[in-house]
């Protein structure tokens, strides 16, 4: 995967946009860099699924939702 602009929801965060560099994968944390400068590295990852073309990604501790933009 080529680095991908993204909008993930999830706890405490509302569709805030950043750059995932890497696909989320079971067993390790997943990452994300938002545009506001922070930097989201979760939990462990447990599952990943899509729904309605968004990925869904289930860590130890919470729920993300993962919109990826077209590639340009």
């Amino acid at each position: 995967m080529n680095p991908q602009r993204a909008y993930v929801s999830g706890p405490s965060m509302d569709h805030m946009r950043g750059l995932m560099v890497v696909e989320p994968r079971v067993g390790e944390p997943m990452q994300l860099f938002l545009d506001n400068g922070k930097v989201i590295r979760t939990s462990v990852v447990r599952t990943v699924s899509r729904d309605s073309g968004e990925l869904v990604v289930d860590t130890q501790n919470s729920r993300y939702r993962v919109a990826l933009e077209p590639a340009a």
